[in-house]
């Protein structure tokens, strides 16, 4: 019997290089946390000693006290500033990085998929398909792909932590 050999020949550095590609992607940035006092931002979170997890579209924070206002509401709240564990600031949301792992996913898969195509014999033929068939299959799944991602990334927001209470503060 002969050995059989991959599809494409260089498909073993092009899996590796989607794979490297992917866990780059995948490992979230680390920020660095600031404190700042006064602070007064838009678009966020609160989290409060009492355990609550508050959605703001204004916050102001003063050496005593904060005020926040949710979206719809036309009156801020006051809360004392020893009850706010930590701040949070919208900073935008990950459609770019799910985006680009489906589209990855959906080339490597299309690409795959075209390979096994050609090269089975499971319909009793061998299957011929055209150079110009192959890449609109490649591109098309490609970027079918890569718009489900970026949909799917839009609803995911990130954060980044602009205030923690010193008192409470991590070691």
């Amino acid at each position: 019997m002969a050995a059989r050999r991959p599809a494409h020949p260089h498909f073993e550095r092009i899996a590796l290089s989607l794979l490297l590609l992917l866990l780059v992607l995948a490992v979230p940035a680390q920020g660095q946390e600031r404190v700042v006092s006064p602070l007064s931002i838009g678009g966020g979170r609160l989290y409060t000693t009492e355990g609550r997890e508050i959605v703001f579209s204004k916050f102001a924070l003063a050496t005593d006290s904060a005020s926040y206002q949710t979206a719809g509401e036309t009156g801020p709240h006051l809360v004392p500033a020893s009850t706010v564990l930590r701040v949070e600031q919208q900073t935008g949301n990950e459609a770019l990085k799910w985006g680009a792992i489906m589209g990855l996913s959906g080339l490597l898969g299309a690409v795959l998929g075209v390979a096994q195509a050609e090269n089975s014999n499971d319909l009793g033929t061998k299957v011929s398909i055209s150079s110009g068939a192959k890449t609109g299959i490649v591109a098309g799944m490609t970027a079918v792909c890569a718009g489900i991602g970026l949909a799917v990334g839009a609803g995911h927001k990130t954060y980044a932590t602009v205030y923690e209470n010193p008192s409470f503060k991590r070691p």
